[in-house]
């Protein structure tokens, strides 16, 4: 990789175009304005702010040389305006699959002055062929934020025989941007460079390891990682955690520089051998220094728990009592659970005492009519009739169940710990032996512990407890599946009883 080197500010490139940068893209903004957040979202069309589009094309010019710009779902061509600055001589090349923004696009770079040398091409860019203009090619932009359920069946099989091809599987829950990832790595040879804005969530889960083992390849070699602060998101119409990367494919180093990204620009950064990619089964824990060695202090919760979801009910509105359901059912059949995370994260102390603010769970045994009889058997049987006229026994889950009424909370988690939220994991004590719902995670003890044992893992939990360990999803969500919570440490010995 050559030294970097530091080119004309684009903004002052900009006002020698004649273009202002308080009216930048006034025709995107307009486009905004006029198509609510769903209908753009549906499209995919989220529009780079300017300050992350000048910064990522200073980026790209200090990584290579570059004579061509492909702007993959160029929109409304935001990335081509400031390219065309940045480098007066390269051809500017758009790919957008939509007729109206395409034609906004052309409309922007006609008026910037770019002429011949910008080119908009309507079309899919997983349908595009390599340019034909020599020289080195920068592909740079904000690839469509489209999640798997809108990707179009045939896209998901080219993407998972693409990737086999490559010698790395892939998952078809992957989102668009990943194809577009794929397709980059697939057109691009040696000496050509990247610089995409992605949504994070990919650094931790598992359909992202195929896109983690493409930029660790010599296919597309990332070089730089810029990840947002969670607090501060980069897009305001799109609550999702972004990264940018960055590389010169085939240029493999030794290294990898990990930053930080914000509207004022880039932060503090570190660089950490190429191996520690390859070597991390997520790579959002490789952001935090004080991470490093953290391998040699304390346990895996995984050594001394099993870790569960809690039960899905398939419906809410019918299974939880009193939410849909509000007449009298047996006692014995409605067993206290917790329902919302609020409930875990609301208490004073990492303890469920008692059960007397839960709301019930409404769970029959399999042979019911064998068990309750008389009253008892009456509203159990007015219970049902109600469930199967509101859909109790028709979703996906009712339907995979056997049968469809059983909803079985199962033995209590001795500890129970929020999965999904804008913070830490909590982790507490369940004294009180109630449920869980899928909206935490149960801890079971690989050997028995005493309760004085338990509370003490409690606590210890709650210390060690980070988001670092989560994985990062759209409205700055931190999610841990059972897997990362086993892969959590936390500084704890059994001690006496």
């Amino acid at each position: 990789m050559r030294a970097p080197t530091h080119p004309t500010s684009p903004t002052s490139q900009l006002a020698l175009m004649g273009l202002d940068s308080a009216v930048f893209d006034e025709a995107g903004r307009m486009f905004c304005a006029s198509h609510s957040v769903t209908e753009r979202r549906h499209l995919g069309a989220t529009f780079t702010p300017e300050w992350l589009v000048r910064l990522m094309l200073t980026r790209c010019a200090a990584l290579a040389q570059v004579d061509v710009v492909v702007d993959p779902g160029c929109g409304s061509g935001r990335f081509g305006l400031v390219a065309g600055a940045v480098w007066p001589r390269a051809t500017v090349v758009g790919v957008e699959v939509q007729p109206e923004l395409a034609a906004l696009a052309r409309a922007a770079w006609r008026q910037a002055g770019l002429g011949a040398r910008a080119r908009v091409e309507a079309r899919d860019f997983l349908d595009v062929e390599r340019p034909s203009e020599a020289g080195c090619i920068a592909f740079v932009g904000n690839p469509p934020y489209v999640r798997h359920h809108q990707v179009e069946d045939r896209h998901k099989a080219w993407y998972q025989s693409a990737m086999a091809a490559l010698g790395i599987r892939a998952s078809a829950l992957a989102g668009l941007h990943a194809h577009f990832l794929l397709k980059t790595a697939l057109l691009a040879r040696p000496g050509d460079s990247f610089c995409f804005v992605l949504p994070a969530e990919w650094l931790d889960t598992r359909y992202g390891q195929a896109v983690r083992s493409l930029l660790a390849s010599e296919r597309l070699a990332v070089s730089e990682m810029w990840l947002a602060d969670r607090a501060r998101p980069v897009f305001d119409d799109a609550m999702t955690s972004s990264i940018v990367v960055a590389g010169i494919v085939g240029g493999v180093s030794d290294t990898v520089t990990l930053g930080t990204l914000a509207p004022d620009g880039l932060g503090e950064s570190r660089v950490l051998p190429r191996q520690r990619l390859l070597d991390a089964p997520r790579w959002s824990p490789l952001w935090h220094a004080d991470d490093a060695d953290s391998d040699l202090h304390g346990v895996e919760v995984g050594d001394v728990f099993s870790v569960r979801r809690g039960q899905v009910t398939g419906a809410n509105g019918v299974w939880i009592h009193g939410v849909g359901y509000a007449h009298a059912l047996p006692a014995a059949v409605l067993r206290p659970a917790i329902t919302r995370a609020r409930e875990l994260l609301a208490l004073a102390a990492p303890v469920i005492e008692d059960a007397d603010a839960l709301k019930r769970v409404i769970e029959l045994p399999e042979d019911w009519e064998a068990v309750h009889h008389g009253r008892a058997a009456d509203q159990i049987a007015a219970f049902l009739h109600w469930a199967r006229e509101h859909g109790g026994q028709d979703g996906y889950i009712a339907r995979h169940r056997r049968p469809w009424y059983r909803v079985n909370l199962g033995s209590p988690a001795p500890i129970v710990m929020t999965y999904m939220a804008r913070r830490a994991p909590r982790f507490v004590l369940n004294r009180a032996g109630v449920g869980i719902l899928n909206i935490a995670h149960g801890l079971y003890p690989r050997a028995a512990l005493t309760e004085r044992q338990l509370m003490r893992a409690v606590e210890a939990l709650n210390l060690a407890s980070s988001i670092r360990a989560g994985r990062s999803y759209a409205g700055n969500l931190v999610k841990f599946e059972p897997s990362d919570a086993m892969r959590m440490r936390f500084a704890w010995c059994m001690g006496p009883s």
